[in-house]
């Protein structure tokens, strides 16, 4: 069975290993998610979210996998030593109390509540449970990030890297001569043989699990036209007139592209940071100011932001409060009331729960208005005072032990976005829809694009990739909506075709060339990356194979071998252990194909000092000889050397960097595949 079908039959979400993430598993996890989510400011695409549900999903079955394998588990004393005294559990538990209503001490006291009564508390316990299963998750991973990191141990190579700032360093004379100084030269082109040669030797890296695409695309923003421009600044001048008279808001909301209004109160604090988030110098300025009825505009691109302060009032902003929970009737609550304003001690009555003095933060809108509204008129009385109250079941009893104010200023802000009207998304489409028509290849779409006033953009994709553009895993966004067009290229499109207009997202027009689908256990010789990497490493094994015979044996020192290459004798300085080498590439292998001469140091090293030797190494011809070795003062012993090669590279030596490399090894562990594309 072939890649490609065997991705098609595939009914799982993805599959690790053996083990399969099903697709109904995946879409409750993600519904729940996306719930938990709702009110999310900035939310992402739905494609990143659910690539990155699936990434998580795939950790966690790779962690249960190991754990079990290694036997690793965690017990019930451990898992509430996390969830106790762990900022996820604290702000678990700060969470859950305000949706309940309640006021719950501590981790450990929810977790008990829970659990003695899971019904009654059935609508939190689903996200206590997910909360401990993270936290148990947690701390399975540190031990099996603990025993990966005993398990890995430097070699004698690196112990002799490490030793770099004690090793020996050569003073080095040399000449060379690029590869790219003859690179165009027709007799050093690789024959076809040859670059197949260096594709079978670096096959593995073009190594893959599932179809691939190789793709162009234009990606054509709507975007508002000069009429359109012109007809939204008389909405905007309208608004700003409207607003600064006595009934602005209210003759505000009768405009329909600024109708809405939303309401907030900011100290000049909260001010400050907002104006620099929003970019606007002048913000600040207009709040202190303080002006009941002042008015504000902020203009940027196509955003137009209208402010006008409604009220400025020394409210309550943070207190330090006293909460009573009496379970019972009204009677029972008005008696605990009227003990506690009289200075009795009532923790010890039946069905009263008295917690400690905690602070509040008043102005949160997640309080209710009625709730501030009492907290400011009792603020000073130094009373309790009946907070929320159920006649048949309970009350809450508050009060306020101090308090501390702030001027707020009351905001009324409504926004306006000038998009494109409709006739010029038409016409917007209508022109890409007359390119789709004229040049219905892939060939065409690539040569064309441009003549149309398009820019067709590359774009190598597989069943992971959530957007095309950008890359959202490092923070650089893509095309919102776009994964239709990936998942077209994957699974409808055939090579050498062009797509329809995909119009998912309102702000941008999407059309997709398919160049070529992938589907074997390897990326192709004829693959453009490929071939361009195999022709470039052939061209340089060609090229460092004649100079060898061309130069090696010519000349008797390094003066005589400058004049043949045709340059002059320099020096540089080469310390082993150092993978840097002045005035010597050193570079990795690239994905072109291209790799500097890093093994230059090893050669240096190994060389008896007033010899002259040459080498053709990846990138250019040397002809060297070491002038002078200054010895190391001092060498550590191999003990010292591997203790610190682990407190350097060990897993547990950075946090950030142990949990990377942990992840890496866990992620390649095992063979991964995603065909989440198919159902989206």
């Amino acid at each position: 069975m072939s890649a490609s079908q065997s991705f098609f039959n595939d009914t799982s979400a993805a599959r690790v290993g053996s083990d399969k993430i099903g697709v109904q598993e995946f879409n409750q996890r993600y519904e729940q998610m996306t719930q938990d989510n709702q009110n999310q400011q900035n939310k992402q695409d739905a494609a990143v979210e659910q690539q990155q549900l699936l990434t998580q999903m795939e950790m966690e079955t790779l962690l249960d996998n190991e754990c079990e394998a290694n036997s690793i588990d965690v017990n019930d004393d451990e898992l509430s030593m996390v969830v106790n005294n762990s900022q996820m559990g604290q702000q678990m538990t700060q969470y859950i109390a305000q949706q309940l209503g309640q006021n719950i001490q501590s981790p450990a006291q929810l977790d008990r509540m829970i659990q003695a009564n899971p019904e009654k508390f059935q609508l939190v316990a689903g996200k206590w449970n997910e909360m401990k299963k993270q936290a148990s998750d947690m701390l399975r991973s540190s031990v099996l990030q603990y025993m990966v990191s005993n398990a890995i141990q430097p070699n004698d190579l690196e112990l002799s890297v490490m030793n770099a700032e004690n090793s020996d360093t050569y003073e080095v004379s040399f000449a060379k001569k690029d590869y790219s100084t003859v690179a165009t030269d027709k007799k050093y082109q690789p024959s076809q043989s040859e670059i197949e040669a260096v594709y079978n030797q670096y096959k593995n890296l073009w190594k893959i699990n599932d179809p691939q695409a190789r793709l162009h695309y234009v990606a054509v923003n709507i975007a508002p036209s000069k009429a359109d421009l012109a007809a939204a600044q008389k909405v905007i001048d309208k608004a700003k007139a409207v607003i600064a008279g006595p009934n602005g808001v209210d003759s505000l909301k009768n405009i329909s592209e600024f109708s809405n209004i939303q309401n907030s109160k900011i100290t000049l604090e909260q001010a400050k940071q907002f104006a620099q988030q929003m970019g606007d110098s002048a913000f600040t300025a207009f709040v202190s100011g303080g002006a009941k009825g002042a008015t504000h505009f902020f203009d940027k691109g196509n955003n137009h932001v209208i402010f006008k302060i409604t009220d400025v009032a020394e409210l309550v902003d943070t207190a330090k409060v006293v909460v009573v929970e009496v379970q019972g009737d009204k009677a029972k609550q008005n008696k605990v009331l009227a003990a506690l304003n009289a200075g009795q001690d009532v923790s010890k009555m039946q069905g009263v729960q008295v917690a400690p003095e905690q602070p509040m933060q008043v102005q949160n809108p997640q309080l209710s208005d009625s709730v501030r509204n009492q907290i400011e008129a009792n603020a000073a009385t130094g009373k309790y005072f009946v907070l929320q109250s159920d006649a048949k079941n309970g009350a809450a009893l508050l009060k306020v032990n101090s308090a501390v104010k702030k001027t707020f200023y009351s905001l009324a802000v409504s926004s306006y976005e000038v998009v494109a009207s409709s006739q010029t998304s038409t016409s917007t489409q209508d022109k890409l829809q007359t390119f789709l028509n004229k040049n219905k290849t892939a060939a065409a779409f690539e040569k064309n694009a441009a003549k149309y006033g398009y820019a067709a953009q590359e774009a190598f994709v597989n069943s992971a990739t959530a957007q095309l553009g950008g890359n959202p895993q490092f923070g650089m966004p893509g095309i919102t909506n776009s994964r239709k067009a990936i998942k077209w290229a994957l699974t409808e499109g055939k090579k050498g075709t062009v797509s329809n207009i995909f119009t998912d997202n309102n702000d941008v027009l999407v059309a997709v060339a398919l160049d070529d689908i992938y589907d074997g256990d390897f990326l192709p010789l004829t693959d453009p990356e490929v071939l361009t990497f195999c022709t470039n490493k052939a061209r340089a094994l060609k090229i460092a194979k004649a100079m060898e015979a061309q130069y090696k044996g010519k000349a008797s020192n390094v003066a005589g071998y400058a004049k043949l290459f045709g340059t002059t004798p320099d020096v540089t300085s080469v310390t082993f252990g150092n993978d840097q080498v002045m005035k010597i590439n050193t570079t990795p292998l690239s994905l072109d194909g291209q790799e500097g001469d890093g093994g230059f140091i090893g050669r240096v090293a190994a060389a008896k000092q007033g010899k002259t030797y040459v080498w053709a190494g990846n990138s250019a011809i040397y002809a060297f000889t070491v002038t002078k070795t200054t010895k190391s003062a001092m060498k550590l012993k191999k003990e010292e050397l591997k203790n610190r090669w682990m407190m350097q590279y060990g897993i547990i030596s950075n946090q950030q960097m142990g949990i990377d490399r942990f992840t890496s090894v866990l992620m390649t562990s095992k063979k991964i595949k995603n065909n989440l594309v198919k159902f989206q």
